[in-house]
């Protein structure tokens, strides 16, 4: 019963250490993992803001809504005593000791949306907002509000994409302070990118990704430059192993790989022939992602590389630079159907899947190099 104790005096009581505070300090936000399935809810609305009040239950409109009991993801909250009973990636089993422990749990609540109650799950991971606590206490960890899902996490929500596309929707007509759906932010390339300039030396590696990116089609490298700093945001070095290629050095390369030359020629799948790669148009890079890389990384921070040769799809899925990659808009080589390429973003969506052998016709026939193309017109019409 002892790590119910020590979890329990920090759910319910105010943090006596002297710097507590300030770990919380305008912070409301957290992750949380669900734990146990959503229950639909119903009942008048203060059994969800908890006011303070002496009106009768029937004097309040019916609210109705999905709870579930999650788990806040922080090693400063109490929560983290009660690891040990799920692991890491667990959810409670009926135990009576998981029982217990969900007690000490919050109960995070959802504004009814048939959505989210078919299909967030347990192990999910979502931002919760914190309630203010009341009789001297920090927050009211009883009850949380769900604020959003957690796009970025390297396991994404089961929900992920049908949520996600849904928070617009997702309001609650009721109380001042129940959580709305956030305002949907609309993303700008161009400020994405000139934050990966104004980091400048900051990034790993940021010299030998300016050395790639620089050979990469103008239009193309707002979008490579925004993906290494997204990355760097959330823990993540980007290592480029190429980027634009003549017809020559393609040619070369498949020949490579069709005479046996895989590992030590540094190529993870069969390239395609000359003329017909997004590489041959500087609109395609090779990298490895490198964990534990990103802006808050220091000199002992230990290096954990993505191989296209020895992980494996779902490794590569699970982390973050794959999902931060598709969210601006990069085609993923480990989508293809055929010759699956682990290692490979282009910009085949971002240019309307125009295929690269009509883009050397046009190469072609204006004399010049592939990567020197005017994509404008390309981009300009895929996004109609």
């Amino acid at each position: 019963m002892a790590i119910f104790r020590e979890a329990g005096t920090g759910l319910f009581s105010l943090f006596d250490t002297k710097n507590s505070l300030n770990v919380y300090q305008k912070r409301s936000i957290f992750r949380a993992q669900v734990i146990t399935k959503l229950e639909f809810y119903e009942a008048p609305a203060h059994e969800f803001i908890t006011p303070e009040t002496s009106l009768e239950d029937e004097t309040y409109p019916v609210r109705q809504g999905w709870k579930c009991k999650v788990r806040i993801l922080d090693p400063n909250m109490a929560h983290e005593k009660l690891l040990s009973f799920w692991g890491n990636e667990s959810t409670a089993t009926d135990t009576e000791a998981d029982r217990l422990a969900e007690t000490l749990l919050p109960t995070m609540m959802i504004p009814a949306h048939a959505i989210m109650g078919t299909h967030l799950q347990p192990k999910d991971i979502v931002f919760v907002r914190l309630r203010p606590g009341d009789n001297n206490t920090t927050y009211n960890l009883q009850y949380c509000d769900f604020k959003n899902i957690d796009v970025l996490w390297p396991k994404a929500p089961s929900c992920n994409e049908v949520c996600h596309l849904t928070l617009e929707e997702l309001y609650w007509e009721g109380p001042e302070d129940v959580i709305y759906a956030p305002e949907p932010v609309e993303f700008n390339l161009l400020e994405c990118a000139a934050k990966y300039d104004e980091e400048g030396a900051n990034i790993w590696n940021h010299k030998r990704s300016n050395n790639y990116i620089v050979t990469l089609n103008e239009a193309y490298q707002p979008y490579i430059k925004c993906f290494i700093y997204e990355c760097s945001q959330n823990n993540y070095g980007i290592y480029i192993n190429s980027a634009n290629r003549t017809f020559v050095k393609q040619a070369s390369m498949r020949a490579d790989w069709d005479r046996g030359c895989r590992k030590e020629c540094g190529l993870a799948a069969r390239p395609a022939p000359a003329g017909s790669s997004y590489h041959n148009f500087g609109l395609a890079i090779d990298f490895n992602p490198v964990k534990n890389m990103g802006l808050d990384r220091t000199a002992s921070s230990k290096q954990e590389w993505l191989s296209g040769r020895t992980n494996s799809k779902a490794d590569w899925e699970a982390s973050a630079a794959i999902q931060i990659g598709k969210k601006i808009g990069l085609r993923w080589g480990g989508d293809f159907t055929t010759n699956l390429d682990l290692v490979h973003f282009d910009a085949g969506i971002i240019v309307g899947n125009t295929k690269p052998s009509e883009l050397k016709k046009v190469a072609d026939a204006a004399g010049i190099e592939g990567n020197q193309l005017d994509m404008d017109s390309y981009i300009e019409a895929a996004a109609v």
